[in-house]
């Protein structure tokens, strides 16, 4: 942690390059990023350590962003932590359904660093100030 940004994101990607190119723009930031490629690694990460945001895929192999967003809201030690989508999926359809199932927000690929950190900051700012 960091005293600029002293909050640890959990990264859920099964793309290395989107990963890659999200953990490099937010630990310029100075945030603490882990990354896992699938939703059950994700579940296994936050049973043993704390995270205060989580980013994640909706397309991914497995299991869904939707349904792990929507396991997550059901579980009440995870409830809380706020959840942005960061995907392809661009239709209004799927960001309404994104927001339905629990999402804080939704960012389309591909990332732009100014969108990602501008997301982030507000979620910490609503979390700090709550």
């Amino acid at each position: 942690m960091t005293e600029k940004n002293p909050c640890r994101i959990l990264v859920v990607e099964d793309s290395k390059t989107q990963a890659d190119i999200i953990r490099h723009y937010l630990t310029q930031e100075g945030y603490e990023v882990v990354w896992v490629d699938s939703p059950a690694l994700a579940f296994e990460f936050l049973a043993s350590s704390s995270f205060d945001i989580i980013l994640t895929d909706i397309i991914m192999p497995g299991m869904d962003g939707y349904t792990f967003c929507h396991l997550l809201r059901k579980d009440p030690k995870y409830s809380a932590i706020p959840i942005i989508f960061v995907t392809q999926l661009s239709e209004p359809a799927d960001i309404l359904r994104g927001l339905c199932c629990g999402a804080n927000n939704f960012i389309i690929k591909p990332v732009r660093r100014e969108q990602l950190i501008r997301e982030i900051s507000l979620v910490v700012q609503k979390k700090y100030t709550a």
